[in-house]
C-alpha cells in the first residue's frame, strides 16, 4: 500500500493566549495553513494583513486618531470573529492531523491535505464573499495613505510623502488657525541673522515639540513661508533656505541627500546614491561655504542613538554665521540633541475649542456648493464631531476631508452618532 507523506504543520497550543489584533490572527492564519490555501485566498489575507496593521500602528501611536478613524475600524470588527472561527477551525484541522500521523493515509480523510484546504477555504470564503475584507482592504489602505500624506511619518510609504518637502514659495503661507503668536515669535527669534553665537557654531538652533499630530510641520510651514517674505524685505538676509524632513527611520546618508537636493535645487547625481557619505558632505560643504542658511529639519525622533542625530548636522560647521535650523520633533529631547537651548524650544500647545471647531471646519465644509439651510445644519453636527476629535489637527484634517466629500446631513449624523459611542 502507497503511503502518502505526513504534511508537516505547527502544533496548535493549547490555551494559549493570543493576540487578537486582526493583524495578528490574519497573520497566524497564513503562518499556519498557508499550505492549505489557494493564492487567491492568501492574496486577500496579505492584503488584509497589511492595511488592518497600518491603521492599528496609526491608532497606537496616534490617540487622538482612534475617534477619527473608529468608524473605518468598524470594518476591522465585522471581520474578527470569522478570521477568529478560521483560526479555530485550522488550529484543529492541525491537531487531528498531529494525532492521526502515525495512521495509514487511506483510513483517515482528515489526512488529506485537499480536505483541509477546502474546510478551511469554506471558512474564508464566509468573509471574502460577504464582502467585508474585501471592502476594508483597499478602503483601510485608502484611509492609511490619506494619513501618511499629511504626516508623513511612515517612512517606507511612496518615495512622494517622504523626500525633502519645502513648501511652495510661491504660493500663499498655509492656513494656519489659532497660531499666529507662535509664528510670529519664530519668524521673529530668526532675526537679526549677525548676531555672534556663543558656543562657536555659526548657526543656532530652535525647536517646536508637541504631540504627533498637534500641527508642528504646519507651524513650521508657516514660518519657513513667512521667512521667506521677511527676506525679501531684508534682501535676502539668508542664502540658501532648506527644507527636509528627516523621520523616524532616517539614515545620516539620505539627510545629507536631501540636504544636497534642497540647497542645490535639483537631485544629486545618482552616482551618489550608494558612494560613501563623505562624497554627499563634501559636495554640500562646498554649496553652503560661508553662506547664511536657513535649515528647516521636519519629524526628527529621538531614537536613542544621539551621536547619529547629532552628526545630521555636521556639514553645517562651514555655513555662515548667523545661520538658523529650525527642527520639529514630538520630543524635547531631540531638540536638545540636536544643540538646542531649552529657551528656544516652543511647546506647542492645544488649540481653543472655538478655533479648533474653526479648523474642523475649514477642512469639512466648501464655501459654496451647500444649501445655506443645510450648512447651518452642518455646522451644528460639525461642532459636536470637533469636540470629540481630542484638539487634534490631524484629526480634523483626516475627518474633515472625509466628510467634505459628503456634505448630506445623514451621512454627518451617522458619523457623529458613531463617534459619540466611542
Amino acid at each position: 500500500m502507497k503511503t502518502k507523506s505526513a504534511m508537516m504543520m505547527p502544533r496548535s497550543t493549547q490555551g494559549e493566549k493570543r493576540d487578537g489584533a486582526v493583524s495578528s490572527i490574519v497573520g497566524r492564519l497564513i503562518a499556519k495553513g498557508g499550505s492549505l490555501l489557494t493564492a487567491d485566498d492568501l492574496q486577500r489575507l496579505r492584503r488584509l494583513e497589511l492595511a488592518a496593521a497600518e491603521i492599528e500602528e496609526l491608532v497606537a501611536e496616534h490617540e487622538s486618531l482612534a475617534v477619527a478613524l473608529r468608524p473605518h475600524m468598524s470594518s476591522l470588527e465585522i471581520v474578527k470573529p470569522t478570521l477568529s472561527q478560521a483560526e479555530d477551525v485550522l488550529d484543529d484541522v492541525v491537531e487531528r492531523q498531529r494525532r492521526i500521523v502515525d495512521l495509514p493515509a487511506d483510513t483517515n480523510p482528515f489526512f488529506e491535505p485537499s480536505w483541509a484546504g477546502k474546510k478551511l477555504h469554506t471558512v474564508l470564503s464566509t468573509v471574502f464573499h460577504a464582502g467585508h475584507a474585501h471592502y476594508a482592504a483597499p478602503e483601510l489602505k485608502n484611509l492609511a495613505k490619506k494619513v501618511h500624506k499629511v504626516q508623513g511619518f511612515i517612512e517606507e510609504a511612496d518615495k512622494h510623502f517622504t523626500t525633502s518637502f519645502p513648501p511652495d514659495l510661491k504660493s500663499a503661507p498655509p492656513m494656519v488657525f489659532g497660531r499666529d503668536a507662535e509664528c510670529r515669535k519664530i519668524v521673529a527669534a530668526l532675526y537679526p541673522v549677525d548676531v555672534d553665537e556663543e558656543d562657536g557654531r555659526p548657526y543656532s538652533v530652535m525647536g517646536i515639540h508637541g504631540a504627533a499630530g498637534s500641527g508642528k510641520t504646519t507651524l513650521a510651514q508657516c514660518a519657513y513661508a513667512r521667512a521667506q517674505a521677511a527676506d525679501e524685505d531684508r534682501s535676502g538676509s539668508f542664502d540658501i533656505s532648506m527644507w527636509v524632513h528627516v523621520g523616524r527611520r532616517f539614515t545620516q546618508h539620505k539627510v545629507f541627500h536631501d540636504m544636497l537636493e534642497a540647497a542645490t535645487g535639483r537631485p544629486p547625481s545618482s552616482a551618489l546614491v550608494d558612494r560613501d557619505s563623505g562624497d554627499t558632505v563634501a559636495l554640500l560643504q562646498d554649496e553652503l561655504r560661508g553662506k547664511r542658511i536657513l535649515l528647516v529639519l521636519d519629524d526628527v525622533h529621538s531614537n536613542g542613538n544621539g551621536t547619529d542625530l547629532k552628526q545630521i548636522l555636521s556639514p553645517l560647521d562651514v555655513v555662515g554665521a548667523g545661520s538658523k535650523v529650525l527642527v520639529t520633533a514630538r520630543s524635547v529631547d531631540a531638540l536638545l540633541v540636536l544643540g538646542a537651548d531649552i529657551s528656544s524650544c516652543l511647546a506647542i500647545r492645544d488649540l481653543d475649542d472655538d478655533v479648533f471647531a474653526r479648523l474642523f471646519m475649514h477642512y469639512a465644509l466648501a464655501d459654496d456648493g451647500v444649501d445655506e439651510r443645510d450648512r447651518g445644519i452642518l455646522e451644528f453636527i460639525g461642532a459636536g464631531i470637533a469636540a470629540k476629535l481630542k484638539s487634534s489637527p490631524l484629526a480634523a484634517e483626516l475627518v474633515g476631508t472625509e466628510l467634505r466629500a459628503r456634505p448630506q446631513i445623514d451621512v454627518w449624523k451617522n458619523f457623529r452618532d458613531t463617534i459619540s459611542a466611542a
